[in-house]
């Protein structure tokens, strides 16, 4: 039997936590989610889904999320936490994920993609 639920997972899992505490405090409060949210909503839709069908694929698309979260360009909690150096304006949540991401998936990283090995 396939192994398909690895430790990979948590990244994503933290996200649709984040996700689901957001929709919950703007259903029941003042907050509103903008446009960043529901493409952030989406994506980590896709990202769910693809997880179960295509890992690979999902790879490619859940760290285009994360990357697009860290510039600010996405968002997926209700409040929107960002530090900047200078012009340049960073989410941490998103940075965070994607640390945790490439640590707890190093192993399939190199499994899925041999020729770029991710050293220790």
């Amino acid at each position: 039997m396939k192994k398909i639920i690895g430790k990979d997972i948590i990244p994503l899992l933290i996200s649709i936590i984040l996700l689901i505490i957001s929709i919950g405090i703007t259903s029941f409060t003042d907050y509103t989610l903008n446009y960043k949210h529901y493409i952030g909503i989406i994506l980590i839709g896709i990202s769910t889904l693809l997880y179960f069908k295509n890992k690979k694929v999902f790879v490619y698309i859940f760290v285009f999320t994360l990357i697009l979260g860290i510039t600010n360009l996405i968002d997926i909690y209700y409040s929107n936490i960002i530090f900047g150096i200078g012009p340049i304006k960073l989410n941490p949540i998103f940075l965070a994920l994607l640390i945790l991401f490439l640590v707890l998936s190093k192993e399939s990283l190199n499994k899925m993609f041999p020729e770029k090995e991710i050293t220790k």
